[in-house]
């Protein structure tokens, strides 16, 4: 088992808190966990029979993301994750933490900046790249009452997954990684063993 550490995370932070000063950083971020995950996948497949990704949350995307653009079948694990993050910073719980007016350069333009942001963070929407080679070896888990990760985005993904399976914690996104550890870890095999 491998763990990525995302680019400005962790030993590789460029700043002193966990928070990206922009959404370019974040898009930046976001991109050199794909790539470094395709790499490392690559690699491994001369060792390895049968290969996974699995995430929580951003973790989840991006082992989303990296299942949809692989041109080799591996099983992937979507953690309380959906089809896109936009939502996320326009819509849910988030969505408050976003200075739209330092965004927008203008408190007028408040709303054309909300659009731009889910514009530009929509690029990594999971539906822009066909599914997966096996997207039947693929468990999304959601949770009913996550206020981060919206349930309809949540579907969404699984819908696009043809074959996937989806299943349903009665969970926040918190209390879901707290509660439910041992149905997070269970997904993560059940998705290993149906490749």
């Amino acid at each position: 088992m491998y763990f990525l550490e995302n680019p400005f995370y962790g030993r590789r932070r460029t700043a002193a808190s966990a928070s990206l000063d922009t959404f370019s950083d974040h898009v930046l971020m976001n991109l050199g966990s794909v790539w470094e995950a395709r790499a490392l996948l690559q690699h491994l497949r001369t060792s390895y029979a049968k290969l996974a990704v699995a995430g929580y949350s951003m973790g989840g995307h991006m082992a989303a993301i990296t299942a949809a653009v692989s041109p080799f079948p591996l099983a992937c694990s979507a953690l309380a994750t959906g089809a896109s993050a936009a939502p996320i910073y326009t819509k849910g719980l988030l969505s408050w933490s976003v200075d739209l007016e330092a965004l927008a350069g203008d408190p007028a333009l408040r709303s054309s900046a909300k659009q731009r942001l889910h514009l530009l963070i929509g690029m990594a929407d999971v539906t822009r790249h066909p599914p997966p080679m096996r997207s039947d070896a693929a468990v999304i888990v959601g949770g009913i009452r996550d206020g981060y990760v919206l349930p309809s985005e949540i579907q969404r993904l699984h819908e696009h997954w043809p074959q996937s399976t989806l299943r349903w914690l009665s969970a926040g996104h918190v209390t879901a990684l707290i509660r439910y550890r041992r149905d997070l870890r269970d997904a993560v095999a059940d998705a290993v063993a149906m490749l």
